[in-house]
């Protein structure tokens, strides 16, 4: 995914689930402070859940089911207070130590 996509600053909704996606998410969706939708599940998505998530105070729903995601989910997640669905679900995540 393009690191330019910081630049879509009214951005919403970013739905790319069932596509051929690798590489990592761009820690510039972070910009993307309107962002209320982030959906890509079943991608080959690498590397772990970026902390500027949790710059997306608008954010309601994350989906990135069924990647190759690694490491914790960030505790950042938790300043998205409008957050209602996360899945995270098949992917490589570890629990917190």
């Amino acid at each position: 995914m393009p690191t330019e996509i910081g630049l879509c600053l009214e951005l919403q909704q970013f739905y790319c689930s069932y596509n051929e996606l690798s590489g990592q998410i761009p820690t510039e969706f972070g910009l993307c402070l309107n962002l209320q939708n982030f959906a890509c599940a079943s991608n080959q998505l690498t590397g772990q859940i970026p902390t500027e998530f949790g710059l997306c105070s608008n954010l309601r729903n994350f989906v990135c089911c069924n990647n190759q995601l690694t490491g914790q989910i960030p505790t950042e997640i938790g300043l998205c207070l409008k957050l209602q669905y996360f899945n995270c679900a098949g992917n490589q995540l570890v629990e917190y130590k």
